[in-house]
């Protein structure tokens, strides 16, 4: 195990090397992005300063390897025991070990920082220590703990470090009638202290307090602005990335408005606010911000609906705000180390101070192939190196896990020259949801999406797995629709872990003759969409 771990580090610097990131030209320059321009300022607010970024001051938009954010980057195969398999679950990391949430009725796993398995923490069930949905995580090594929050919970369940159940935490005594819906905590246990932050909704008492590991609390923060209405399309994030505090954001789907990241004190029970946007005079779409050890990053979009009462969000923009200097841009990433594909959405992979990537056997075969058959500058002992290595990956045996850790200083390989113009993407003219823009040689087309009538009553018809045994999960299955509505180059682009559903989605958009195709609005002519998307959903029985 251990070898084979010491290859895969070898295998990803090598990697690096042939994707087209140049560590010697990369160097160790730490300019701190001094070709940016200065994008946010300071407030101070009750003491305590505030970074603020003006949209306005964002101009361009760069791309940026994934070694920009990451240093000391690794590659793990996980245990290939029966017992020790995973889902697309997600990673928490802590100095010598690797969680790996629940996925597809398959508990909660814990690896060491080599991949040899631990054990299974918990269990699905109803019982005690058991679960049916897991939120939020935590790995505690010097109290020997780990904790996780279910999905509507009324205590953490804490666990020791070989993954048997130990107790419960409850949580706030003082409302213990009420459920705790997507919460976000950190667990202080050489202190005695639980932050606790949760979904808002209105008719709650209160949105965050500080407790004990008894239940009793000793601080908690009323609603007042932050209370929204009764929709778990609203989201609670952190990136837990700060010592004595839990940095939260709350993100509003719908009740659009002005919001900010906070900093929960333990110490003092305080929201301390410490990064917003303005907008100036533009419309406020969807937006939410992020904390990194050196950066606030944010992301705005706007929705779009897929399905019958379904959204999902578009046109991303990514920014970030270098917290020192206050330079910042608007961002794209590459992995560049592994094949340079686009990271579509960077925070979701980042926690606790690391970056971390959970990818089946099966598709890091299909990125190395690929990139052995894109790159042309591959010299040929690493070529060989790497056919070696894909020649012996098991497209049955478990996951690995690439891991790299957030830097808190940073290379710049980029000059401002090499930007890319045109960021607005994320600024709609009009707040209808099927509103979609298309750029072709800087001329803009509104257009109204193509549209699968029936499309629901069609999946309840047809769908072979409408009563599976799991989990509810939607597949989205990408596809173009020429002029007369017919779909070609048909193809998954949102998984699940169980292979099964995926092949039936493929198979059901498969099955479509003809829908409505893409309608140009300027002229009422219908056109081409190479984007379009249809989610599958598999409701559980």
């Amino acid at each position: 195990m251990k070898a084979m771990y010491v290859s895969l580090v070898a295998m990803t610097i090598a990697l690096a090397a042939c994707s087209g990131s140049d560590k010697s030209q990369l160097g160790d320059d730490r300019s701190q992005l001094g070709d940016l321009p200065v994008v946010a300022h300071s407030v101070e607010i009750n003491g305590q300063k505030m970074t603020v970024c003006e949209l306005d001051l964002l101009k361009d938009t760069i791309d940026l390897p994934l070694s920009f954010w990451v240093e000391d980057f690794q590659a793990v195969k996980l245990d290939g025991k029966d017992e020790a398999l995973v889902g697309q679950g997600p990673i928490c990391v802590s100095d010598n070990y690797i969680l790996v949430g629940r996925a597809n009725n398959v508990p909660c796993k814990l690896f060491r920082k080599d991949g040899s398995f631990v054990g299974s923490v918990g269990s699905i069930g109803q019982g005690p220590g058991e679960y049916t949905m897991v939120y939020d995580m935590q790995i505690d090594e010097k109290a020997g703990h780990i904790y996780l929050l279910p999905w509507n919970a009324k205590s953490i369940f804490v666990y020791d470090m070989n993954g048997k159940y130990m107790k419960d935490i409850p949580l706030n005594k003082k409302y213990e009638k009420q459920i705790v819906p997507k919460g976000k905590f950190k667990v202080d246990a050489e202190k005695n202290r639980v932050a606790m932050m949760l979904l808002p909704f209105d008719y709650l008492p209160v949105v965050a307090w500080i407790q004990d590991m008894e239940g009793n609390v000793i601080h908690e923060i009323p609603m007042n602005h932050l209370k929204v209405k009764p929709d778990f399309s609203n989201e609670v994030y952190s990136s837990k990335v700060s010592g004595n505090t839990l940095d939260i954001f709350l993100l509003t789907f719908w009740e659009l408005r002005k919001d900010t990241l906070y900093h929960l004190n333990m110490e003092s029970g305080k929201f301390q606010p410490k990064f917003t946007l303005d907008f100036g005079q533009r419309k406020i779409c969807i937006h939410d911000y992020h904390e990194f050890p050196g950066h606030y990053v944010g992301a705005l979009s706007n929705p779009v609906q897929v399905g019958d009462r379904m959204y999902e969000t578009e046109g991303e923009s990514f920014f970030m705000v270098e917290k020192t200097t206050k330079r910042g841009t608007f961002f794209r990433v590459g992995n560049d180390f592994l094949d340079n594909e686009p990271i579509k959405y960077m925070p979701f992979h980042c926690s606790n101070g690391y970056y971390t990537l959970n990818i089946e056997p099966s598709v890091l075969k299909e990125k190395l192939e690929k990139e052995l058959k894109d790159n042309s500058n591959i010299n040929e002992t690493k070529r060989k190196n790497m056919q070696r290595f894909i020649s012996n990956i098991d497209e049955d045996e478990n996951n690995y896990i690439f891991i790299g850790k957030l830097r808190e200083n940073f290379v710049n390989p980029l000059n401002i020259n090499d930007t890319i113009s045109g960021i607005d993407n994320f600024l709609k003219p009009t707040g209808e949801t099927d509103l979609k823009e298309k750029r072709e040689e800087n001329k803009v087309i509104d257009i109204r999406a193509p549209y699968a009538k029936g499309w629901g009553e069609y999946l309840r018809k047809n769908n072979r797995y409408k009563d599976w045994e799991g989990e509810p999960c939607i597949v989205l299955v990408g596809a173009t629709v020429d002029k007369e509505g017919h779909l070609t180059d048909i193809r998954v682009t949102k998984r699940v872990g169980n292979e099964e559903l995926n092949k039936e989605a493929l198979r059901l958009v498969k099955g479509i003759e003809k829908i409505m195709p893409a309608i140009d609005k300027a002229t009422g002519e219908s056109i081409e969409c190479k984007n379009f998307a249809l989610p599958v959903h598999f409701p559980a029985k």
